[in-house]
Parts: C-alpha cells; structure tokens; sequence
C-alpha cells in the first residue's frame, strides 16, 4: 500500500452509500464517493401503468423484490393495496431488500442465504420446478432476464412491475479522472452489474485503461463474470459476506 490512506471508492447511489462511507473511515480508509446509478422514477403515465397492474385481480403468488430500491420506489403503490400486501408472500433477493420490506410491514416468506443474486433465490426450495405460481417482479426498467427465465421455465406465469429507472448520473467524470491521475484510488467497490458498467462509461477511454488495472471488491460471484467482459485485469475480491460488513471485512484484509 501507499503512504496515503488506503482509497475506496464507492459506487452505489448517491442515498446508499452514507453508511459503507462511515465504516470505511473507521477502518482508517478514505472513502471516495463517485455514485455510478442514479435512481429515478418513471414517467407518471408509466406509474399509472404500474399501479393498475398492482390492481389486477387475483393477485400473484409471489411479489420478488431485485432490490432496495425496488422496496423504495413500489411501496407508494403497494401499500395503496392492502388486498395485494394480505394475499402475496414477499420474496427478496438480498438482506438490504428484505430489511427494507421487514421495514415496510411485511413478513419475507423467501430469501438467499449467502448468495444474493437471481441464482440464490433460483436456488430456494420455494422456486423450484414444477412452479404453478403467478410471480410478479419488482424491479427498475431493464436488468437481468435470468430470472424471469428460468422461473418461467421451471413453470411459473412471470410478469414485471417496473417502477423505476436506472440512470448514468449527469457528473462525475471529472472527479473520477482527478482522483485516477492523483493515483487515489486504491480499491473500488462494486455492489452491482449496473454500478460496474456505468463506472466504465463515466470514464474517459484513457482512465478505463487505469481502472482495468485497479482490485476490485464485488459484492458478489456474478458481478466477476461482468468485470471480466470489461477486460479488467486487477485482482478481483469478493466480500466475504454480500452486506456492508462483509465489505469492511474484506476491505479490512485487503489492507493488512
């Protein structure tokens, strides 16, 4: 390591990642902030949309959440209909998801474990063939088909509520090169596939070359197969746990 405190940066938006900052500066780090998604809701022709679908009778099975944020943006609507909250077990696809739902006043009937991505909660008994259920996903505009696929092939009707949209944020390319050419950067942490691609796309074409050389710690095992389309070459670390505390941890070792 350099003679300067050891830099992490951190990409999650701009409302997520205030805690991961504070630990980071507890472990004797400097946190370097640099959101790579903004988070934004859909047009409200779009919300409209959305809501009549949540008031579509009979109600699913199965309401999956893909993220916090998911919680965050639906619940406006969700909660306007207690006949969907009293007949839909709640699923969720990682602790952050589920305690955001816990929060919301629901009980989480299913969730990964260990894993936390489509794979683990692909792996719950709970969604295993034959499926005969009706799942709705909750998610931003786009993502990962994986899911919905293979829920659909084991059995399942799989619709998408989309309430929100994942956005390259408007600035940060200047404050991304400052910190390459002071060389601050010592780790970067990737919490998603999203947060990892946009990092790419707010670089110039020269400082994605320096960011191809820097160790990354991802969140999860699937993030890597992303960080390898991209070409990076540095180490690449998995949190010893998919949460902020698995992150400190392995920032913790990284430093040692």
């Amino acid at each position: 390591m350099s003679n300067h405190p050891v830099g992490v940066l951190v990409t999650r938006p701009v409302n997520q990642n205030e805690n991961l900052c504070r630990a980071i500066t507890a472990l004797g780090c400097r946190p370097l902030p640099l959101p790579t998604l903004a988070i934004t809701p859909l047009p409200p022709a779009d919300l409209e949309d959305f809501a009549g679908l949540l008031a579509r009778r009979p109600v699913p099975d199965w309401l999956i959440f893909i993220s916090a944020n998911a919680v965050e943006q639906s619940w406006p609507f969700i909660g306007a209909e207690p006949e969907l909250i009293a007949g839909c077990r709640f699923a969720a696809i990682g602790a952050a998801t589920a305690a955001a739902l816990t929060a919301a006043g629901v009980s989480v009937s299913a969730q990964p474990l260990h894993q936390y991505d489509s794979e683990g909660l692909l792996a719950l008994p709970e969604f295993t063939a034959p499926l005969s259920a009706h799942i709705l996903i909750i998610r931003g505009r786009g993502g990962r088909e994986h899911l919905a696929t293979a829920l659909r092939q084991r059995g399942a009707r799989v619709d998408y509520g989309e309430c929100y949209r994942r956005e390259l944020p408007t600035d940060g390319t200047s404050q991304l090169a400052q910190w390459l050419d002071e060389k601050a950067v010592d780790l970067i942490t990737v919490t998603s596939r999203a947060a990892l691609h946009n990092l790419f796309e707010l670089a110039t074409p020269s400082h994605q070359e320096a960011l191809k050389r820097l160790p990354y710690l991802l969140m999860s095992p699937a993030i890597r197969k992303t960080a390898q389309e991209l070409g990076i070459t540095g180490e690449l670390l998995i949190a010893s746990q998919p949460s902020d505390a698995g992150l400190c941890s392995s920032i913790e070792t990284f430093i040692r």
